[in-house]
């Protein structure tokens, strides 16, 4: 059988034509497109192939590096997010290096593969290609051949159909059969697609959504997440308070996709409460204000919030409190912007301060002293907060009202320290005037500053209470405590007081250090982040007009489990070889004349397996040497159904009981309690050989097989 060759010329003159039969050999190109961005369908119902792709089809020197052709594609397609095109003919260069044995070409025959250096299309972003080449070859007679021409090379008459027959498949380089399967999404490559998100209005602290706000894909290029550093909030467009949550997505029938590239175009935040509201809010009120118009934390929100009613009116009884200090000059509501770069260091250095409620005073240019709370509207702060920062007065704007940071600086000292309304007192001309006349009382202190608290130790303490310690009527836990409060100041008077669900009662007398018992039960134990147990002290001097309270140091009750032993306690394991026997085993044991009974191995009884045991080290005898080569009888083994069981200790050593298994502990899990479990121990009473076989001793009655037996 004849393979259509060019032929060649040597010194014996031309070589002759074969008469045939020939092979020769076609080569078809197919391509595939997968849309990434999901099946075309209901709303976008047709995907469009915009540019050009390179091809076997249009020439080329059929090289590992050669050259190929172009061809232009244009049109659409419906449906199934993967389309085939049937390219056409390989060139002859091109179906040359595919048979050819030695080009490597023939690995490529006959399977999809991603061909994305070929991909030229102008949405090849998302638009992603295989491709598949198909061989066959054709037996040809020399008249299919040459027709009536001269059967010489050059007058060859037949052509490969322009498509392909199906028949004498060459895949690889073997013979195969049938049509191309159809390609999957993994023929076009690992992980080829861009990445995509849906992002969606966020949900803030309070549980509300900015309906105004439609949801969006975004098709990050880059294959990224949108955001950096696991922040899962993005403003799009950046500056705009346009806030969304994203979540990957695989898109289906989406009419708009949106390109991008990470942190382009748009910010990344931790929530969304920062990401809506990129300010604090000031909170400003004179020091002579009255305490109910005055913040007391970074999260604090007044019962007496204002709604902003539709109207425009303060809604309601409930705020006639705050409406009566913002109309009458006693309170202050200022936004200070997040991003500049005074007010970022103004605030960090006020929450680096240390101070439980960052509150700072300053004096004003009219020479009294204001108290300042900034809270973070970016921290769940409710938004009504943000609504007093339009009025004035009785009066509200049409856009909120702004502090810089540098107006808090205009007197050129604040105070941030615990005498800092004492301390803006004494700075300015008229202290009455600075801090009203009850403040000025106050400052006017016998035993100077205030109490200043340091630290409560311990801070925390655990009460444990095993189930075995209330077992047998013992329902409670006798504990006696002490706890020690570091304070500073003069004349210091300390009062104590234990406190337990939300009752405080005093406890010991004017110390410093305070211990006292109480039994504790473990039905007072709780969840770890709720804590019913405090103690806790109060500090003062100036004759009680200076008062400090220590952080409360919290009495928790934990269950732990029950332990056989204490850690640390030497055990004694054993290695025993264990003997399984029913009766007629037993039988086998005793002699021939009946007067003693042979040990299991002598009656050559197959031992069953051997196995770790352990010595009570409470009835450990404080030698080995009273256990080596001794046999026990057991009644409770788990791997023996028989009658009796029978051990022999073979080796011991010692180890800590903490490091003796979980299951030889009767621990199913770490947390469980310890159970003293007789399988895993070996008897107290265990027999030599000359004991064993003395017919009149314990083993030979417990086996029936004794005397009389």
């Amino acid at each position: 059988m004849a393979e259509i060759k060019k032929p060649t010329v040597e010194n014996c003159g031309e070589p002759t034509i074969p008469e045939g039969p020939f092979i020769t050999y076609c080569a078809y190109e197919y391509a595939a497109f997968y849309n990434c961005r999901g099946s075309a369908g209901i709303e976008d119902n047709q995907m469009s192939l915009n540019g050009s792709i390179l091809t076997y089809t249009e020439g080329g020197n059929g090289t590992s590096t050669g050259s190929v052709g172009t061809r232009n594609l244009t049109g659409t397609y419906n449906g199934n997010p993967i389309m085939v095109i049937f390219m056409g003919l390989l060139s002859d260069g091109w179906t040359d290096f595919f048979i050819d044995p030695n080009s490597g070409g023939q690995a490529l025959i006959g399977k999809w593969h991603a061909a994305p250096n070929h991909n030229t299309l102008a949405n090849r972003s998302y638009i992603k290609l295989a491709k598949y080449v198909h061989v066959e070859y054709h037996m040809l007679s020399a008249e299919d051949l040459y027709g009536e021409n001269e059967p010489k090379e050059g007058n060859e008459i037949w052509e490969c159909p322009a498509q392909p027959q199906f028949e004498n498949v060459i895949v690889g380089g073997a013979m195969g059969s049938g049509q191309p399967a159809d390609p999957t999404k993994a023929d076009f490559g690992q992980d080829v697609c861009p990445k995509y998100y849906k992002v969606s209005s966020c949900i803030d602290c309070a549980g509300n959504i900015d309906s105004s706000l439609s949801d969006k894909i975004f098709e990050i290029v880059d294959r990224k997440e949108p955001t950096l550093n696991n922040k899962k909030i993005i403003e799009y467009p950046d500056d705009s308070n346009d806030c969304y949550e994203w979540v990957e997505v695989q898109p289906q029938n989406e009419k708009i996709i949106t390109r991008a590239y990470q942190e382009t175009g748009f910010s990344s935040h931790q929530n969304c409460d920062e990401c809506r509201r990129d300010y604090w809010i000031a909170v400003i009120a004179p020091v002579k204000a009255p305490e109910t118009w005055l913040p007391t934390s970074l999260q604090w929100v007044p019962s007496f919030a204002v709604s902003n009613r539709a109207d425009g009116k303060l809604d309601g009884p409930t705020s006639v409190s705050i409406a009566q200090g913002v109309q009458q000059g006693m309170m202050s509501f200022r936004r200070m912007l997040k991003g500049d770069a005074l007010n970022d260091m103004f605030v960090a250095g006020l929450r680096g301060a240390g101070l439980g409620i960052k509150e700072f005073v300053y004096r004003g240019l009219n020479d009294v002293c204001y108290r300042v709370q900034i809270l973070d509207a970016g921290a769940c702060m409710d938004p009504l907060l943000a609504e007093w920062t339009y009025w004035a007065g009785n009066t509200r704007a049409n856009s909120p009202h702004y502090v810089h940071s540098s107006a808090f600086m205009a007197s050129g000292q604040i105070w941030s320290n615990l005498d800092k309304i004492c301390d803006c007192g004494k700075a300015a001309p008229d202290q009455i005037v600075a801090i009203g006349q009850t403040e000025t009382d106050k400052c006017l202190m016998v035993d100077g500053p205030a109490p200043q608290i340091i630290s409560i130790t311990p801070q925390r303490v655990e009460i444990e209470i095993s189930k075995e310690e209330q077992a047998g009527g013992k329902s409670q836990k006798n504990v006696q405590l002490t706890f020690t409060v570091d304070a500073a100041g003069a004349n210091l008077k300390y009062e104590w007081f234990r406190e337990y669900q939300g009752r405080s009662n005093p406890i010991g007398g004017n110390s410093k250090t305070v211990t006292f018992s109480r039994p504790y039960k473990f039905s007072e134990s709780h969840a770890p982040n709720i804590v019913f147990h405090y103690v806790w002290c109060k500090v003062s001097n100036n004759n009680g007009l200076s008062v400090v309270n220590s952080p409360n140091a919290s009495i928790t009750v934990v269950r732990i489990p029950h332990k056989l032993h204490p850690d640390g306690t030497d055990v004694r394991v054993a290695d025993v070889k264990i003997w399984c026997l029913d009766q007629q085993d037993a039988n086998r044991m005793k002699t021939a004349l009946g007067n003693r009974i042979k040990t299991p191995a002598g009656a050559r009884i197959k031992e069953l397996s051997t196995q770790m045991k352990y010595i009570d080290p409470d009835t450990y005898t404080g030698s080995d040497a009273d256990y080596l080569k001794k046999y026990y009888i057991q009644s409770d083994e788990p791997l023996c159904s028989k009658r009796y069981k029978i051990y022999k200790i073979i080796s011991i050593r010692t180890i800590k009981w903490e490091n003796l298994s979980p299951t030889h502990r009767g621990q199913q899990n770490p947390n469980d309690d310890e159970r003293d479990l007789p399988k895993w121990k070996i008897p107290r009473t265990g027999y030599t050989v000359q004991q064993w076989q003395d017919i009149t001793n314990r083993p030979a009655s417990t086996l029936n097989i004794g005397p009389g037996a």
